[in-house]
């Protein structure tokens, strides 16, 4: 009976124990279950790759009821294991397990991708006098595995004996697993940072203007300094707008976006392409647009890079004009050297025609002197002395055209030297049933000129607007003060220029409605010889000869015309 009491009693002490082991093992799988929902919610909130070490180690800790320990990283480059943080553990030995090589028996170990515990004594591990020395008892090298790679360790130990069933060791795993899979993210988030933080200072720091919109709406969502700068606008101004207001309304009139945006957005991405944009101050810029579509969060953005090209284009205008203008005046050193040339043939002619002419026409003059019963022989020498005489006119012409001085200049009124040129002329004007109109301003200054020379100007262009005009019309004169303010028709600052800007001079304009010019027969209008009249008409001397003239007296003569509408004559006199 005593035995049987005595049995009962041992059975039931062990059937407490049990139960007392089964309620400490589910307390603490309830811990750990605590442990690993903090854990979660923990890693959940970091975003810096330098938060998650202490937060994972203290985890593993807490769920293997271990007091000290370490994580390990596989080093990228060396492919050995270095620590990265500790806890509980003295440098000195820190110091000596701080790092792994690749070749190590416990690199090895770890990336066989399994978990190793026990007592540390008895895992002859190298270096294991000096975790003795440490006074370690109890050690677990838990692998940390994303997508089946090692990525590194916990190390954990303990200065006591510890155990560590199979329902802590599948805690700390899965403590192990969630850690591997933050590490990548993190990692991968710094990454992503980095690269926006690079992005941004590149974007940013940029000596171009970069504009980012949306692709469908055309709302504009970035911009960097340089964009300021272009448009001369806020940020604030501009995010948010529609990309239309960059550029001139007349570019964006009746359009959902500009032409440049729609081309890069439909098949010209990546080309170059050149359009203007407007300031807040209205200015407008010539601007070169490379643009690419990127996907910022979803989002088909259309990225934009301006370039300013107006000093690049002014530039372009001022080398264009400069070479417009060398050619100018490499065409008028080529027309003045041959005019140079005509003169001195000119005169030369003239001289040695001019005294056999006047022999030629005394000889006449004498024979029309004697009676001549022949009817015939009368007209013949009629027919003689009227070519005599057009030669003389000829030969008059040219000597005037070679002549470069003797000039006799005074102050002279120029609305009476107008009034007499067209005296001169009067008859022809009432045969040709041509009326004119005289318009002088008043208080015109007087002009030093050589007045002869000055009606003989006025009398070739008068007599040429009279033959242009052969079914009547209208001649207008016209005399007034202008100040020059623009360039062109030898106004401006070049060596060659007659005239400088904004300088006072006299104007008079012979304007007619007769046929007109076409732009062939205008160029050649001052050159000697050229006439579009018969030869019996004219010589093609009287213009070249005006403009001769004019440009003795220092000043310059030009015509406007337009076949069918007229010409206009103007010649530019300066003011002493």
């Amino acid at each position: 009976s005593f035995n049987k009491m005595a049995s009962d009693l041992k059975k039931s002490t062990v059937s407490i124990e049990r139960l007392r082991n089964e309620i400490e093992t589910r307390k603490r799988a309830e811990r750990l279950m605590i442990i690993q929902r903090d854990f979660i919610t923990a890693l959940s909130t970091i975003h810096r790759l330098d938060d998650w070490p202490p937060v994972c180690l203290e985890a593993a800790l807490n769920a293997s009821e271990m007091d000290c320990g370490g994580i390990y990283l596989v080093n990228e480059e060396s492919k050995g294991l270095d620590i990265i943080y500790h806890a509980g553990l003295s440098d000195a030995f820190v110091k000596s397990v701080s790092r792994y090589d690749a070749d190590s028996t416990n690199v090895k170990l770890v990336k066989q991708g399994k978990t190793i515990c026990g007592k540390y004594a008895e895992l002859n591990l190298p270096l294991g006098k000096i975790g003795l020395n440490e006074g370690i008892e109890t050690l677990a090298i838990i692998p940390i595995i994303y997508k089946g790679d090692v990525i590194g360790c916990f190390n954990i130990a303990s200065h006591a004996a510890k155990d560590m069933p199979a329902f802590v060791r599948n805690a700390v795993e899965a403590i192990s697993a969630e850690t591997g899979q933050a590490v990548i993210r993190l990692k991968a988030e710094q990454d992503l940072r980095e690269a926006e933080e690079k992005y941004r200072k590149q974007f940013e720091e940029a000596i171009d203007a970069i504009f980012l919109a949306d692709v469908e709406t055309g709302i504009m969502v970035d911009c960097n300094k340089s964009a300021l700068e272009l448009v001369g606008r806020e940020r604030s101004e501009i995010i948010g707008q529609h990309q239309r207001i960059l550029h001139p309304s007349q570019d964006t009139k009746k359009k959902s976006v500009t032409e440049t945006f729609g081309r890069h957005i439909r098949d010209e991405e990546g080309r170059i392409l050149e359009t203007e944009v407007i300031t807040k101050d209205a200015k407008i810029k010539n601007v070169e647009i490379k643009a690419n579509i990127i996907e910022i969060k979803g989002r088909k953005i259309l990225q934009g890079v301006f370039r300013d090209v107006t000093k690049r284009r002014k530039a372009e205008m001022a080398l264009k004009d400069a070479y417009k203008q060398l050619r100018e005046t490499q065409a008028q050193l080529i027309q003045a050297e041959k005019l140079e040339a005509v003169g001195r043939m000119a005169s030369g002619i003239a001289h040695e025609v001019k005294n056999p002419l006047g022999i030629i026409l005394q000889g006449i003059n004498y024979l029309e002197d004697k009676s001549v019963a022949d009817e015939q022989a009368r007209e013949i020498i009629q027919l003689v002395k009227e070519g005599a005489k057009r030669a003389n006119g000829i030969v008059r012409a040219l000597l005037d055209f070679s002549r470069s001085g003797d000039l006799e200049m005074k102050p002279e009124d120029i609305k009476t030297v107008v009034e007499r040129a067209l005296n001169l002329v009067h008859h022809q004007l009432k045969m040709k049933d041509i009326k004119f109109f005289v318009e002088s301003a008043e208080d015109l200054p007087k002009i030093s000129i050589d007045k002869g020379k000055i009606e003989q100007v006025l009398i070739n262009i008068y007599m040429n607007a009279i033959d242009s005009m052969s079914q009547g019309g209208s001649l207008y004169v016209r005399s007034y003060v202008s100040n020059l303010d623009r360039k062109g028709n030898k106004t401006g600052n070049r060596g060659t220029d007659t005239f400088r800007l904004d300088e006072r001079v006299l104007i008079v304009e012979i304007e007619d409605n007769g046929c007109g010019m076409d732009e062939d027969i205008k160029s050649k209008i001052f050159d000697p010889f050229f006439t579009t009249k018969s030869r019996a008409e004219g010589t093609g001397l009287g213009l070249s000869v005006a403009k001769s003239i004019i440009e003795m007296h220092n000043g310059h003569i030009y015509v406007e015309s337009e076949k069918g509408k007229g010409s206009k004559f103007t010649v530019m006199f300066k003011i002493s």
